[in-house]
């Protein structure tokens, strides 16, 4: 690795994850203080959907604009925009109260600027590091995310403690104007295939119809798209499930539920590592053996709350654990699904792609939240696990038979069991 791209990769992670940082630290502020002064857990919820719905519904007018415009102005815009937000929320409030509706419209803004932000620096990771590098650079931006999602609750808890609530907005704001600044000096098109073509100027959706017919023609992307719109549906449903089977049903605290919760991005960290340092890369056999033990681990959880059953203190070491290789199982195919896309998709078409693919894989998720809300109530939490877990091992054998896959990997001279 040269000079150059050393200063490209290190300035990348950095410049996200100061921004992640000081994202996961507002969430997590904001979190406790919608809760500390409404109690409502609605309106806890509706700002969870309002983070989120912004970016399942632009995710491909996006990734149209990502392959129009230059996504390296994209990016510093985005955090740019959201440390000027941050810093403006903290001087209007200043001599009066935090609103929510302050709160439901950053949480918007935030999650549009995430959404370009995010979709310019997937599109780009192939020109911003050589090829051999792009499973490094992925695996290192997820350890670096998992490290701060571990930290964030435990510092964010002690500063929350210390400081007002006005001071979260600041600390974001500064955090996001630091990455918009170190991210000027990103070369976006070190290794760019596309740094001497002019772009063509056609109409919005014209090329996002461009976009649309490309995909339709990458068959593989299509079978993964199809497979990940079922995955995201049960996943989703797990992460209604667990707060409720924790909280409400075995009755355990919140420091027991945050012990928990830990796990998730520690099993992370080490996978994220270990994908790294082995190289893998995406086949049919990594995908259809995650899908089966990502289903073997959600029936895992659904022990402890089998009727009859009861694992008294050792429940909470029980879930760390699951959680930990849930986190792990789901990171060892995550990484090597993105280092295919960054390498696969023409570098043209790049964003408008993984903007369709969000859309599509993500979409579920909001129905997902509703069906499982409804359910709940009704179906024995041990149910719901077991049928989640079995659901992911069908679409493990799926995987297996597709023809689709197992043709990729005859072309990548790779050997599938």
């Amino acid at each position: 690795m040269n000079i150059k791209e050393r200063r490209n990769l290190i300035l990348t992670l950095a410049g996200k994850g100061v921004s992640q940082a000081g994202s996961y630290l507002y969430s997590f502020a904001i979190s406790f203080y919608i809760l500390s002064i409404t109690g409502s857990a609605q309106s806890f919820a509706l700002s969870l959907t309002l983070s989120i719905l912004p970016r399942i519904l632009i995710s491909p007018f996006a990734g149209n604009l990502v392959d129009r415009l230059n996504r390296k102005a994209l990016v510093v815009i985005a955090d740019l925009v959201s440390g000027i937000l941050m810093v403006t929320l903290f001087i209007l409030t200043i001599n009066r109260d935090l609103s929510l509706t302050m709160i439901y419209f950053g949480s918007v803004i935030l999650s549009v600027m995430f959404v370009f932000l995010n979709t310019s620096f997937a599109a780009s990771y192939a020109a911003i590091v050589s090829k051999e590098n792009i499973i490094k650079i992925n695996s290192y931006q997820q350890t670096i995310e998992a490290f701060i999602q571990f930290m964030s609750p435990i510092i964010g808890g002690i500063i929350y403690a210390i400081i007002d609530i006005r001071m979260f907005l600041l600390i974001n704001g500064i955090s996001f104007l630091i990455s918009s600044f170190s991210e000027i000096f990103i070369d976006f098109n070190l290794f760019s295939e596309l740094k001497d073509v002019k772009k063509e100027k056609k109409e919005f959706f014209k090329d996002m119809q461009e976009g649309f017919a490309y995909l339709k023609k990458q068959k593989l992307f299509v079978a993964i798209m199809t497979y990940a719109f079922f995955i995201n549906f049960f996943l989703a449903a797990f992460s209604v499930i667990m707060p409720f089977n924790l909280l409400t049903k075995l009755k355990l605290s919140s420091n027991s539920y945050g012990f928990i919760n830990a796990a998730f991005p520690i099993g992370m960290m080490i996978m994220s590592m270990y994908v790294g340092k082995k190289q893998l890369k995406f086949s049919r056999s990594l995908f259809r053996n995650t899908m089966a033990l990502l289903g073997f681990v959600k029936l895992i959880f659904a022990i402890p709350v089998l009727p009859g059953v009861n694992l008294g203190y050792m429940v909470i070491p029980y879930y760390a654990v699951a959680m930990a290789m849930l986190a792990g199982v789901a990171i060892t195919v995550q990484i090597p699904l993105a280092v295919l896309s960054q390498t696969t998709i023409d570098e043209a078409y790049r964003g408008r792609v993984m903007g369709t693919i969000s859309l599509i894989s993500m979409g579920i998720i909001p129905l997902a939240y509703i069906i499982t809300g409804m359910i709940i109530d009704y179906i024995p939490t041990y149910i719901i696990f077991s049928v989640v877990g079995a659901m992911l091992i069908a679409i493990s054998y799926g995987i297996h038979r597709n023809e689709v896959i197992a043709q990729y990997d005859q072309q990548s001279n790779l050997v599938t069991p």
